[in-house]
Formats: structure tokens, sequence, C-alpha cells
């Protein structure tokens, strides 16, 4: 369960950048280590090439043409690095992609960028240019004309701001501007092969580095503490990771909370963490407990871990996503814990890929049918505040006859 908002996180007690080095007396319990790619595993998986960046193209305008549309627009953010392999941050400079159905995309850019755009796109790409005393929208509009888009439809995907949308709407009043969702994620929400791959490779490295944590648990540790551990590891395999790591009672918030809590035996320990590769995300989530396990704690862990495998076990090509939460929460509701939200206060899962909260979700309701290559996190939970909360996470990829975690599930309350 990924925190959704990273930023929002830094203004909670118990979860803050890592104090680490900082000459700060407590280590808060959301961290990140800096990234080296010098130390970085052999066997870590190549970024996605530009072929099938080519073959994203191809997709999206296959879509665009099932759709109506005449050209989409994408602003800075994953969905360009998902078409282009640009990153670009966003600012209130409009710095846009523009691709027509049946002509080459454009680029969008202020004047003085432009070197630095060269740099991050294609050799001999199109970039058109802005003085900053000028219009990005009067490009855009001549742009529209020029490709016979003037009086059609213009895709935006939904992460452009709203003053983008203004400004072409302002500079060509006869175009009509749509949501680009149905391409984009029908593009982003079918991993390819290669996806997979450096999906399972990620999620493979951030167990692990639950599992090492977990050998390090102290008596009086804080949460801060074991989450610095995760942070050292990631920092080891030249990686960047986050980690909510929550003791006893404070578990029963599934995105944690600034009550601090020590280690001591018989507490539940959840720790939810992930990383990346090549933009490529990871979310796992475990709860072990530190010392012998309760009747009590055992029976909630094991009645979570039967909902995570009921909701695989459902899950397929054409079965709704909102039946594989369905599924899951009625384990939970069969086994007494309470029906609905009681307990298990969240959806079942999330797309997950470039981003680590993705298109689509595995929530009650959802008609949209399952496909080969869409990828979730399949994490089912209970909390119970004042007492204990249990959370397992791991990513599912739907295959052509089901579905399969792209990690080992937890095998007991006592592992990872």
């Amino acid at each position: 369960m990924t925190p959704p908002v990273r930023r929002e996180f830094l203004k909670t007690g118990g979860l803050a950048l890592a104090a680490v080095g900082m000459g700060l007396t407590h280590k808060p319990a959301f961290t990140m280590s800096k990234q080296n790619s010098e130390t970085a595993p052999a066997d870590t998986p190549l970024p996605i090439g530009r072929e099938e960046l080519d073959q994203r193209v191809d997709r999206a305008r296959s879509l665009m043409s099932k759709n109506n549309l005449d050209m989409i627009l994408l602003t800075g953010g994953t969905s360009m690095k998902y078409f282009t392999g640009v990153t670009w941050r966003r600012s209130e400079r409009t710095f846009a992609w523009l691709l027509p159905i049946d002509s080459e995309p454009i680029w969008v850019c202020p004047a003085f960028e432009r070197d630095r755009a060269e740099e991050r796109t294609e050799p001999n790409a199109d970039i058109r240019i802005w003085q900053e005393d000028e219009s990005p929208y009067e490009l855009i509009s001549d742009f529209l004309k020029k490709t016979k888009s003037s009086k059609g439809k213009l895709g935006v995907e939904e992460t452009v701001r709203y003053f983008v949308t203004e400004g072409i709407s302002k500079a060509s009043n006869n175009v009509k501007i749509v949501s680009a969702n149905r391409i984009v994620n029908g593009c982003r929400g079918i991993k390819t092969t290669k996806e997979i791959e450096l999906l399972r490779y990620i999620n493979k490295v951030t167990l692990e580095v639950i599992r090492f944590s977990f050998k390090e648990m102290k008596n009086g540790m804080t949460q801060g503490e074991l989450s610095g551990v995760l942070s050292s590891e990631y920092a080891k395999r030249g990686l960047r990771g986050w980690a909510l790591v929550l003791f006893g009672p404070n578990a029963a918030f599934p995105h944690g909370t600034k009550n601090p809590e020590l280690l001591s035996s018989g507490k539940l320990v959840l720790v939810d963490t992930g990383t990346s590769i090549h933009g490529y995300q990871s979310d796992i989530t475990r709860t072990t407990v530190f010392g012998e396990p309760t009747k009590r704690q055992l029976e909630v862990w094991s009645t979570v871990r039967e909902a995570q495998s009921m909701a695989l076990e459902k899950a397929k090509p054409g079965v709704k996503a909102g039946d594989v939460d369905k599924v899951a929460r009625s384990v939970i509701v069969k086994a007494g814990f309470g029906k609905g939200y009681s307990v298990f206060t969240h959806r079942l899962g999330h797309g997950i890929g470039m981003d680590g909260h993705e298109f689509p979700y595995l929530v009650k309701g959802n008609k949209l049918k399952l496909q080969a290559g869409m990828t979730f996190s399949n994490e089912p939970g209970i909390y119970i505040r004042g007492e204990l909360g249990v959370r397992l996470e791991d990513i599912m990829h739907i295959t052509e006859s089901g579905a399969e975690l792209l990690t080992q599930q937890s095998e007991s309350l006592l592992s990872a």
C-alpha cells in the first residue's frame, strides 16, 4: 500500500525523511535512501528500449483510431516517460508532447530549455520553442491547424493541469478537448513481458530487504530505527527506497500515525515498503511478530492470508475487478471480523507499474474485466483500533489462464 502523497507524510511524526547522518536523535519511520547506480547488482535488468517505446506509440495510435481521437497531448510526468522515455518535471512553463494519429509527433518547449530537451529526446526530434513573452498554446493551435485537427478531438491525459487545457481552448476555439484515459490506460494498464520482468525483479529485491530487516529487530527499537535499516539495505543495492514501519496498535492505521511506539516482545510489526528500477515500482507489505505470537494474532494473520489466497485464486481474465475485492472481503466477514469496510477499511488493490498507484483498481463495484498483463497489489488487511493491524501485500500479475504473485507469499506470522 504505497503512501499516496509522499510529501504529506513528511509532516507527521512517524513518517519523515531519513535522519541518518543528519545528527538527529531519532530516526523517523518513513525513510528514503540515496541512489547510487554504481552499486546496483550485476543481475539488474536492462531498461525499456527504443523498440518497445515505438510499439507503445503504435498501440496508442491504434486506440486513438478506435476512440475517434485526432491527437493526444501529454505534459511532464509518468505517461510522458512511458511513451517517449523523456523525464521532465512539471512547472508553470508548458512543456508538452503531441502525438497526431497520422503524422510525426512534436515537442513544445520553452526556448531556453531547448538544449536540455535535445539531450533527452530522440535525435532530430521536432522541437518547437516559445519565448518567455510568447504563448505555447499558439504553437499548439498552429500545429492543430496544420495537421487538420483544429476542428477535431484532442485527447488530454488526466494529469495535465487546467491552465494548459484552458490555454489550448482559448487559442483554438474549435478543437474539442476530451479525456485521453482510454488511450493512456489502455496502453499502460497492460504490461509487456519486459515490464513484468522489471516488476518481478524489483519486488523480489524488496522482499529480500524486508527479510533482512526482520532479522535486525531489537527490544526497545523505534519504528524509525527499523525504517533506517530498510533504507540502508536499499542503498547497499544502489536503490532508493521508502518504508512505512508500524509497531503494535499503530498498525491499525493503514497509512501510519504520528504516535511513537517502541518494539517489545509480543508486538506485531507491519512493514510496508518499496523502491523502483528503471521507473518500475515495487510495493510489498509484511506483518510479523517480535517474540511469540498470541492465539488472537495468529487468527487475524491467518484470516488475512486466506483472503489474499482466495483473491489470487479468483483473479483471471474475464473476471470483474470488483469481484476479486468481493471474494477477499467475504473471507474476512465469514471469519467474524465485521462486514463491509468495518475492519478491512480499504480496497483490495491498486494497479502498479511506473506509478505505485495506477489504473486499474480492485475495488467494490468496478465492473472492468481483468485482462492478461494487468498488475495489481493484492493486499487485504484487518485493522482493529487500539489493538492491532495486519496486512499482507504482494504484486499480482494476471496471466492468460489465471494469476500469479511476483513474489513468494508470506508463509507464517513468524516469517516474511
